[in-house]
């Protein structure tokens, strides 16, 4: 039987939005000489200009500088830093993950004050409730809700060895 009619009359579900890793993301950023265009941040992060420039009033992704045109009638060129577009395609994730805008600015201003930077040896992860960082094996801390909280992490091949050493 025809796949088609039997699918006749019900609705399509309407399909998650495909995650794309930041790393890829952040690999095909290729900068220029002035750094990340504003347009090309928009591709990357999937943000509309508005969207940015609330970015900016809040202080989480400020331009490394505008570039205005001779007679300033031009909207001015506006650049970005490739530790800005890390950090705008964090925030994205983070906004896609359906957390709020003063849930993010919170997370990004705990990380700072944590001494936490956005590298790629810090992983930020999330039950959907909360945002994790984990710097190191053993350090954990919920950069959201109790910020200075750590969490105990047990790690199960540790345990596996430890009774291999028994047995």
């Amino acid at each position: 039987m025809n796949r088609k009619l039997l699918n006749k009359g019900k609705k399509a579900k309407a399909q998650p939005p495909a995650l794309t890793e930041i790393g890829q993301r952040l690999r095909a950023f290729k900068p220029g000489k002035s750094g990340c265009a504003v347009q090309e941040l928009m591709r990357l992060t999937d943000f509309t200009r508005a969207q940015i420039n609330n970015l900016e009033k809040t202080g989480l992704v400020v331009p490394t500088f505008r570039e205005h045109s001779k007679s300033r009638t031009q909207r001015a060129a506006v650049f970005y830093s490739t530790q800005d577009v890390l950090k705008a395609l964090i925030i994205s994730d983070m906004r896609a993950a359906k957390f709020s805008l003063q849930q993010v600015r919170k997370a990004m201003k705990n990380l700072e004050e944590l001494g936490f930077p956005l590298d790629a040896s810090t992983y930020l992860l999330t039950d959907g409730y909360t945002i994790h960082v984990a710097k190191t094996d053993n350090e954990v801390v919920d950069v959201l809700r109790h910020y200075r909280q750590m969490l105990l992490l047990v790690s199960i091949e540790d345990q596996i060895q430890k009774l291999e050493k028994i047995a």
